[in-house]
């Protein structure tokens, strides 16, 4: 969990992001229970979580971005 936050780069500590780390331990339990997991349960428990961070991610970047910079058409 640790190296999915480093990598991710997020601004947040990580002690805020314990309900992403669940969605992703869920995510990951669903996908087991379906057989969809090829490699190990550690593997994709690390790709979900990663994929989580990085939606994290753009929340922040968009949030602190310039709103001249990103305009929004569709609550034009």
């Amino acid at each position: 969990m640790r190296l999915a936050y480093r990598i991710s780069g997020l601004n947040q500590p990580l002690e805020r992001l314990d309900s992403v780390a669940i969605q992703a331990f869920k995510e990951t339990v669903f996908a087991y229970k379906k057989k969809r997991i090829k490699n190990t349960f550690t593997a994709y428990f690390y790709g979900t979580l990663r994929s989580l961070f990085a939606v994290e991610r753009r929340r922040e970047v968009q949030q602190t971005s310039n709103s001249a910079l990103f305009y929004n058409f569709l609550e034009a």
